[in-house]
């Protein structure tokens, strides 16, 4: 890999050649997707294009689609983001960061591990395999935390303002890399769209004791200010906290857990970072992806 200048982001290589528009990488990728699409592999659930073949995360890379292991508890790292002071993080879901673990449910009932909590970044941490550490962290903001200080009980804000960030530890946060994986992007921030419109993202699968990410949609069915009531998202319990973005790029919200038949949620990514922002961590940004994004198959 090359270093594209940034101390928080790498490039791959022959990231500046581009054919027709496209890196190499993009052409790896979107040739990943029409073979899967020839040999009709279908994502059961919310329409996709699964592909077991597809090509997984970097070895090493640090950024959305990694596993954030807290207390035991494995989620999926969003999206990465740096504050004023230069730190970098991954986002995840807040409920990630509770005692209850994935069975809570609502901020302002629940409780959170106090900041400074340790963070391991793991990859196929699958089953009773614990997985390779890839760096260490600590949680430095919890909304649940902010919301108990800042007394909050509006129930769409308890039940929705789910999100929470961990620091990427020593040298390893010069390996934090924003881009994502499949769609590459962030191309900004957004928030989640209306009811009728889809969010793409990936989803887990796991292959011969291998944990793999897959592309794949949500449609958005009904939302609101703080999230949206999505159709149900298949993959692994561990993809609570993995990013969605939008039909044009824009990273758009976290998946929260689907309990008991409940319908699945995604917490809507711009409300979460402005009360971040005005709770603890100002200065908070998105790194945007190196790659723009691209939407290479209708899934």
């Amino acid at each position: 890999m090359v270093h594209s200048g940034r101390s928080d982001i790498w490039e791959e290589p022959g990231a500046g050649v581009t054919i027709w528009g496209m890196s190499p990488r993009a052409w790896s990728r979107a040739l990943a997707v029409v073979l899967a699409v020839l040999a009709a592999v279908t994502l059961g659930g919310p329409a996709g294009a699964s592909a077991p073949g597809f090509p997984p995360p970097v070895v090493d890379r640090i950024g959305p689609g990694v596993q954030l292991v807290t207390h035991g508890v494995r989620c999926t790292a969003a999206f990465a983001f740096r504050d004023r002071a230069g730190r970098s993080f991954l986002g995840y879901a807040a409920r990630c960061a509770s005692p209850a673990g994935l069975r809570a449910v609502d901020g302002c009932r629940h409780r959170s591990w106090p900041l400074g909590t340790q963070v391991r970044v793991a990859s196929d941490a699958v089953g009773n395999h614990r997985g390779r550490t890839l760096a260490r962290g600590v949680l430095r903001y919890s909304s649940w935390l902010a919301m108990h200080r800042a007394g909050t009980h509006d129930r769409l804000a308890c039940r929705n303002n789910d999100f929470a960030l961990v620091q990427v530890l020593g040298r390893a946060s010069s390996r934090v890399s924003p881009t994502l994986d499949f769609w590459d992007g962030p191309d900004a921030m957004g928030t989640v769209p209306d009811a009728g419109n889809r969010l793409l993202g990936c989803s887990g699968q796991v292959v011969s004791g291998v944990r793999t990410l897959v592309p794949g949609a949500l449609h958005v069915r009904q939302a609101w200010r703080w999230g949206a009531a999505v159709s149900r998202a298949t993959g692994l319990g561990s993809d609570v906290g993995a990013g969605f973005v939008d039909e044009r790029g824009r990273a758009a919200g976290i998946l929260l857990a689907d309990h008991a038949g409940r319908r699945t949620r995604v917490a809507s990514l711009g409300p979460l970072v402005r009360f971040a922002q005005r709770h603890g961590m100002p200065g908070l940004v998105l790194l945007p992806g190196r790659s723009p994004f691209h939407a290479y198959v209708v899934v």
